[in-house]
């Protein structure tokens, strides 16, 4: 049982990837072509969700929620949660929202 090798785990960017012709991939960034995997795959996995981007000073949260009163609830305990992590007593400004 414990002798048996673990099966390898790809990421879903190399299955999706290794799926182009080699004359495509040659042509393309690997780098910006896995940017633009992620960023689709990530709104296709919270696709009735909405993207929320709240900014209090320097600090800015993305929270993914269904309306914007929820999101300003995480992304408050979200944004205590960082200062905290960075020493500060509270936050610099209140969260407004820039996306």
């Amino acid at each position: 049982m414990l002798d048996r090798p673990k099966p390898s785990q790809r990421d879903p960017f190399d299955e999706w990837w290794d799926t182009f012709p080699s004359d495509v991939r040659a042509g393309k960034d690997p780098r910006a072509a896995k940017q633009a995997f992620r960023a689709g795959y990530t709104a296709g996995c919270k696709k009735h969700l909405r993207r929320f981007v709240f900014q209090a000073a320097t600090l800015r949260v993305t929270v993914w929620a269904n309306g914007v009163g929820e999101a300003r609830k995480l992304a408050k305990k979200k944004a205590e949660q960082r200062a905290v992590a960075r020493g500060w007593k509270s936050l610099p400004a209140d969260l407004e929202l820039v996306e």
